[in-house]
């Protein structure tokens, strides 16, 4: 949970947990009606925070997502070190479990609930890959309902030096000394963490979440809908936000993702699957930054991750 959580609670976010808050724009009266611009929204934003995300930062990206679509619920996720280095799974249900039991309760009043993600660095992604994991866990089971997703500054495999540098970003401490000994022991947490994984003994955090964003068997590459004794797959677009100034998330690690997510939906039977995946540059922002650069053609793009689902998904189903 951020420092600063109580701006969250300004803004009219309710905390379900340690780490989610929901924001629901019919709960807050008139507050919604202040809005003017209209779009076919998505009914639920999930907004998976970076690692030590700061919520005045957040809030940024929530009004602009308030503004654009101003009766989505927007379910906000934070993580935790524990979740990433060393708790287990089945320990972590518990973080995430209330925001999967949100979901189950949108998808039965609305079956055909659109949800668009939006994955911030690392961290983000693997509060995506955990919260699916949590819906599958859920009593009854359920996919994570996703339809359309934003990749910003994510992912990448484990590389040790901006893996630690991020680790060691969390010290709150502006002292030197202690600054250093935070980074002694990030790096040598990290070291290890890829070592074991060297060794068989385990799957790196960042291994699995690139793997299972991109899996034929996940949530992420196409959303299944049970219709007429049929299953129908709709592809789901995703659209990536990277730059070459992102010391934590290299590029060829980005555009390599988006090339496998082509090649699975490919392996699916997604014709033209290339049109579902969408690269953007940004050139000479830092990690998590972009939208402070370019913040117009940051949200012209995110915009258009969804309505590539209306102008796309909807249209293109496989059964069997």
């Amino acid at each position: 949970m951020p420092s600063d959580w109580t701006i969250l609670d300004d803004i009219g976010f309710r905390q379900l947990s340690q780490g989610v808050f929901l924001y629901s724009a019919f709960e807050q009266g008139s507050r919604a009606k202040k809005y003017t611009r209209v779009h076919s929204s998505p009914d639920v934003i999930i907004i998976c925070a970076w690692g030590f995300a700061q919520a005045r930062h957040v809030a940024k990206y929530i009004s602009e997502h308030q503004s654009l679509y101003p009766t989505a619920k927007i379910l906000l996720i934070y993580n935790s070190v524990a979740n990433i280095i060393w708790k287990s799974d089945a320990s972590q249900m518990q973080w995430f479990q209330p925001a999967a039991n949100m979901l189950r309760e949108c998808i039965d009043s609305t079956p055909d609930l659109r949800v668009l993600l939006h994955l911030f660095s690392n961290t983000g992604s693997h509060s995506a890959v955990q919260l699916a994991e949590a819906c599958r866990n859920n009593y009854p089971p359920f996919t994570l309902p996703v339809t359309s997703i934003i990749f910003d500054s994510c992912p990448s495999m484990p590389i040790f030096g901006p893996m630690a540098n991020a680790l060691a970003l969390g010290s709150p401490s502006k002292n030197i000394l202690i600054t250093s000994m935070v980074r002694v022991v990030a790096y040598g947490i990290i070291g290890l963490s890829i070592a074991f994984e060297k060794t068989g003994l385990t799957t790196h955090v960042a291994t699995k979440l690139y793997t299972r964003l991109n899996s034929t068997n996940d949530a992420f590459l196409e959303r299944r809908v049970s219709t007429e004794g049929q299953i129908a797959a709709y592809p789901i677009p995703r659209t990536y936000i990277y730059g070459p100034m992102d010391d934590m998330i290299p590029v060829d690690q980005v555009i390599q993702h988006a090339n496998i997510a082509i090649a699975n939906m490919s392996a699916c039977g997604i014709e033209h699957a290339s049109r579902y995946v969408t690269t953007k540059e940004f050139v000479g922002s830092p990690h998590v930054n972009h939208v402070r650069f370019e913040k117009e053609r940051y949200w012209r793009i995110g915009n258009m991750a969804d309505k590539r689902y209306r102008l796309y998904g909807e249209d293109t189903p496989r059964f069997w």
